[in-house]
């Protein structure tokens, strides 16, 4: 329930120690509060605190959410690099995930969208990303919460409804869930037949990647050799390896049009750069 506060597991010498990351945009007049705040109750529960700042910088069309996750992620994968880290856990729960299925699913951003977001997954350099609440609801951690005298902070930008996901977290999922009390549980349901069909995606991508891959990397020529479905698979799957959050279908078209075109692309996504170099696919962090 700590705003922007992510819990990591460290290793030192066969114990596990926790550690609070707090991840600070800078983009609210009480961030410098909210970071006090986060330090004083990681103190409390004798957990270790780092509070990282960032710049948020939107590129390429970003909505400043994007812009602001990508910032916040790559904090996170410093952070679990230099510490040590075993595991990062962060607290997205059920309603989170049914909210992201539906947004991702009026947005048309494919099976992976719909596949929401990954109870674990690889993340930094050898860690693993963990969503442990993503079966319970909202309601239950509040409860869990209230019962245990927890204080939190809330952000007040979570309620302007000018943003997507609030306007339709506060609006639209109440008359959705007034009008279908199961439509959450069928969206949840839905993310899982999603993620089936999305590793199957994932294994001919991994044999077309194998198929066009030597020492020096990925071909781009694969691009415009593969049938196009096959195309968008492929660097889908070369995104997501990357730990990027997937582009729209209009973006993802526009990244392989460039990538199998002349001249030298230079593609911003999520805090990268996508280029080709002497025919292969090159994908690091922008730098400016």
């Amino acid at each position: 329930m700590l705003l922007q506060v992510t819990c990591a597991v460290t290793r030192d010498l066969g114990t596990c120690a926790p550690l609070a990351v707090h991840v600070h945009h800078g983009l609210h007049a009480a961030a410098d509060d909210w970071a006090a705040h986060c330090e004083r109750m990681a103190a409390t529960l004798g957990a270790g605190f780092e509070s990282h700042r960032v710049r948020v910088e939107r590129a390429g069309g970003e909505s400043p959410e994007a812009a602001a996750r990508a910032a916040r992620y790559a904090a996170l994968a410093e952070a679990a690099g230099k510490s040590d880290i075993d595991a990062l856990l962060v607290g997205h729960h059920r309603d989170d995930q049914a909210e992201t299925v539906l947004l991702n699913a009026l947005r048309g951003t494919g099976l992976s969208g719909l596949a929401g977001m990954q109870e674990a997954r690889q993340f930094g350099r050898g860690g693993l990303l963990l969503r442990p609440f993503l079966r319970l609801p909202r309601a239950a951690l509040e409860c869990w919460a209230r019962e245990h005298s927890l204080t939190w902070v809330d952000d007040l930008s979570n309620f302007d409804t000018s943003l997507t996901r609030n306007l339709l977290r506060h609006q639209l999922m109440p008359l959705i869930a007034a009008a279908l009390p199961q439509a959450p549980t069928a969206l949840i349901r839905l993310a899982r037949h999603a993620a089936e069909a999305r590793r199957l995606g994932d294994d001919l991508a991994d044999i077309d990647g194998a198929a066009w891959s030597d020492a020096g990397g990925l071909r781009c020529a694969a691009f415009a050799e593969l049938p196009a479905h096959r195309a968008r698979n492929l660097l889908r799957r070369t995104l997501a390896a990357k730990g990027l959050r997937m582009p729209d279908a209009a973006r993802l078209d526009e990244m392989l049009r460039q990538l199998t075109s002349g001249g030298r692309p230079r593609i911003l996504h999520e805090g990268h750069c996508i280029t080709r170099r002497a025919g292969y696919l090159n994908i690091g962090p922008h730098r400016r």
